[in-house]
């Protein structure tokens, strides 16, 4: 088994993040249309304070976030995996997801955040995830309910300084 993979699905391994990931990652977060409904293209700093950040999350708890690829091709497609919200530490997980516009409309979010709640229950062991969402991600909100997340509240989401819905599943719903 590779080391470097943290979650594979049929269509896609996620890995996990490196320093030589950076480059790759920061092409995704200077896409306009990708970060969007985040807190838009971001700068050069911001991409480094972000890319710390993850970093800093996966040594500490041996999770984070990680560069997305799709198996079929090899290409790298997003980024995703879990964090705990606003990288505050236990005991509430979020899911983040992040695809490239070209990868929207395939199935692979659904794929994506399907493993990604069942890892959080099975693995990690935890009673709850949460998905912040921008209001205006149809596509996101609508994954989020078919996998039996439901409304939780809209609250400022502290990583990204701006107002989103927050869904959450519990183990048992």
């Amino acid at each position: 088994m590779n080391e470097n993979i943290f979650i594979e699905t049929p269509r896609l391994i996620i890995n996990k993040l490196q320093k030589s990931d950076f480059d790759v990652l920061k092409i995704q977060q200077k896409d306009p249309d990708l970060m969007r409904f985040f807190d838009g293209p971001r700068d050069d700093k911001k991409i480094n304070e972000v890319f710390n950040l993850i970093t800093d999350h996966m040594q500490k708890y041996g999770f984070s976030v990680g560069p997305v690829y799709e198996k079929a091709t090899g290409d790298c497609i997003g980024r995703a995996g879990l964090v705990h919200l606003d990288f505050k530490g236990p005991p509430d997980v979020e899911l983040a997801v992040f695809l490239l516009p070209a990868y929207w409309k395939k199935g692979y979010g659904l794929e994506l955040w399907e493993n990604l709640i069942k890892y959080t229950f099975e693995v990690l062991n935890c009673s709850r995830v949460f998905a912040t969402v921008d209001h205006n991600n149809i596509a996101a909100c609508k994954i989020s309910e078919k996998l039996g997340m439901v409304f939780d509240r809209e609250d400022i989401h502290e990583s990204v300084a701006k107002k989103v819905n927050f869904y959450i599943k519990y183990r048992n719903n």
